[in-house]
């Protein structure tokens, strides 16, 4: 599946498609499988938590912007794992305003707590999920910020530099009429209006 995503992504490359600056095309976690119908890809990018987060956040996929990935369950992140393997990269995840307060950064889930303290702590909040590595987060010099690694998570100082992060794009929104579409239906119906009324008169 890998290779069939970096071969799409080289075609897309070519018919100028895809993701602006990101490596491949994201690969869709598919309603129909179990998932939750967003896009997934990871980028090679060398940097701290901000700037990985607004490297994302700048990035857009079927007209959704980008952002660190919000892993809230164990299906959703075996999913990843399936796909782009145990790679090494930021993810959504910090306790930057509250030693401890782990919340997700961006996405459907920005500002939810996840987890409660540290090494000892608990998952929390609605998907009451969270797959840290032994020992962590422990906050070892002040780390307020989480690194997917090996398949695990790991708190690390948000002005740490890492090598990419791990990008998610909500499920493209469908059936909503382009602009251009609009104009024209509403020019349309004033139309439609202004003809009723000249029969009218």
């Amino acid at each position: 599946m890998r290779n069939f995503a970096k071969l799409a992504g080289v075609a897309c490359a070519a018919l100028g498609l895809g993701v602006t600056g990101a490596n491949a095309v994201p690969v869709e976690w598919t309603i129909a499988s179990g998932g939750n119908g967003h896009f997934y890809d990871f980028i090679e990018f060398e940097g701290t938590w901000g700037d990985a987060r607004a490297d994302a956040l700048a990035l857009s996929h079927n007209g959704q912007a980008g952002y660190l990935i919000t892993l809230t369950s164990a299906d959703e992140q075996a999913f990843y794992i399936g796909v782009f393997g145990q790679v090494d990269g930021w993810i959504g995840a910090n306790d930057i305003d509250s030693e401890g307060v782990w919340l997700w950064a961006d996405g459907p889930e920005a500002g939810q707590q996840f987890w409660s303290g540290g090494s000892g702590g608990s998952a929390t909040g609605p998907f009451n999920y969270a797959s840290w590595g032994s020992g962590q987060p422990d906050d070892s010099g002040g780390e307020d910020a989480a690194q997917f690694g090996g398949g695990d998570w790991i708190d690390l100082s948000e002005d740490e530099l890492l090598f990419g992060y791990l990008i998610e794009y909500n499920a493209a929104v469908t059936g909503v009429p382009e602009p251009v579409t609009l104009s024209l239906l509403g020019s349309g119906l004033l139309g439609v209006a202004a003809f009723r009324r000249m029969r009218r008169a």
